[in-house]
């Protein structure tokens, strides 16, 4: 590869970006991979890998079929990494459950069991006592939950190793480079050029640079994704169990396989500001404390902050850019880009093969009104 001009130039090695360029890869395209940093280490390493399409509200729309489609192909998809010898992603499928410890939200919830996101969900309402014998830890302070059997969860971290490992190894050539702007002449895209001041040809380019994906200079048009810093942390648990992913009022827990469980997460709009912070992490922990008690006792192993790719409708950028021939955006994945990982990698690889890709990406459209 670096003696060859690539078919493809894929920009950012993240969940998005290495499993774009798998896909190509597996087509038999040359794909060149640049990272700024290391591969995995951006938003994808800092997730919690929730896979949980029907959030706190539930709507009808694009997005809630964009989500659910990638719940029913991640099945297949960390089993095919797994078959190509990338490793296992810790995909388990324990279910999600989300409480109320207040009427109002009660109310919520119900409602939110009864939409349509939530009956093809199939939610299933929970007095107190049957979310207990579900998840024995629980506050003995709420007043109902709703559980998703379906959700799951997966270890980013893994994941962004284990796609890197799997484009690799399919023949994309990844390389650490900074990209600074786009390059173009009369019929397109024709390459990028990097800090150091060299030029990189190509005739197809994939913009999936998380939350830094704004800096690149020399797109179609100005790039409203800023970053969203969130915090986190780990802890190890011992005495009892988290069987399910809890959601409740400021925060969310994730079990892991090994005894640990994550606790996140904030969402701070303070652009590329360092984290974590006391302020974060002693919110993060209070709000756990009320849902599952057991965890004011437990050790902390560790704390972190990364920064999702936001957008001003919180939907992500995807597909061809009419106005610039051969630019494709892999974008603005904001909380979702765990879970979008299978769609995103099918549909935008499709895409810059010519292919017809089976999700419409309109709404994802980067002329969308909400972007201008």
């Amino acid at each position: 590869m670096p003696d060859r001009r690539p078919d493809v130039i894929v920009i950012g090695a993240g969940v998005a970006g290495c499993g774009i360029a798998w896909r190509l890869s597996q087509r038999g395209l040359r794909v060149l991979i640049l990272e700024r940093d290391e591969p995995g280490r951006g938003a994808s390493w800092a997730a919690a890998g929730m896979l949980t399409p029907v959030g706190e509200t539930s709507h009808d729309d694009a997005f809630a079929v964009l989500g659910e489609e990638a719940l029913r192909r991640w099945d297949a998809f960390a089993q095919e990494l797994a078959a190509a010898g990338a490793g296992a992603v810790g995909l388990r499928r324990t279910g999600r459950i989300q409480i109320a410890t207040n009427p109002a939200a009660a109310e919520r919830l119900r409602r939110l069991a009864s939409s349509p996101g939530g009956k093809r969900a199939q939610a299933v309402w929970l007095d107190p006592a049957a979310a207990r014998s579900l998840e024995p830890a629980l506050t003995s302070d709420i007043v109902g939950a709703v559980i998703f059997p379906g959700d799951a969860s997966t270890d980013p971290r893994a994941l962004g190793q284990a796609l890197a490992h799997a484009a690799v190894d399919a023949g994309a050539f990844l390389r650490k480079a900074e990209v600074l702007s786009i390059r173009r002449d009369a019929e397109g895209a024709c390459g990028v050029q990097l800090r150091d001041g060299s030029v990189l040809s190509a005739r197809r380019i994939v913009l999936a640079a998380g939350a830094w994906a704004a800096q690149v200079t020399g797109l179609p048009a100005p790039l409203p994704v800023r970053p969203i810093r969130g915090e986190m942390f780990a802890l190890r648990v011992s005495g009892f169990g988290v069987r399910h992913i809890v959601w409740g009022d400021g925060c969310y827990v994730v079990p892991r396989s090994d005894d640990r469980v994550l606790v996140g997460a904030t969402v701070d709009d303070v652009g590329f500001a360092p984290g974590p912070t006391p302020s974060g992490l002693a919110a993060l922990s209070h709000a756990a404390e009320r849902i599952l008690p057991k965890l004011s006792s437990q050790q902390v192993l560790e704390a972190w902050a990364g920064y999702r790719p936001g957008t001003p409708d919180a939907l992500p950028i995807l597909g061809p850019d009419e106005r610039l021939p051969g630019f494709f955006h892999a974008s603005g994945l904001y909380r979702n880009g765990i879970l979008l990982a299978p769609v995103v990698a099918d549909e935008i690889a499709a895409a810059v093969a010519g292919e017809e890709g089976s999700v419409d990406l309109t709404p994802f459209s980067p002329k969308r009104a909400a972007l201008a």
